[in-house]
């Protein structure tokens, strides 16, 4: 299934550098990257209580998966 969303041209002038910063050719495999990046500080912030960049109801969420 494909997509297509328009954007303006500072979002993409920023899309266009976080391409050439993650070394990608998709700007898919960007957005990938941003998210992964997000999941990644749950990991490594989720045993510390209030320093994780999410809420409280993130957290209670995340007990029970």
């Amino acid at each position: 299934m494909n997509t297509t969303i328009q954007i303006d041209m500072v979002t993409k002038q920023r899309l266009d550098l976080l391409k050439k910063k993650y070394n990608v050719s998709s700007y898919n495999e960007v957005i990938k990257n941003l998210t992964g990046a997000q999941s990644d500080a749950r990991k490594m912030f989720g045993s510390l209580k209030g320093i994780g960049p999410w809420t409280k109801a993130d957290r209670m969420r995340s007990k029970y998966e």
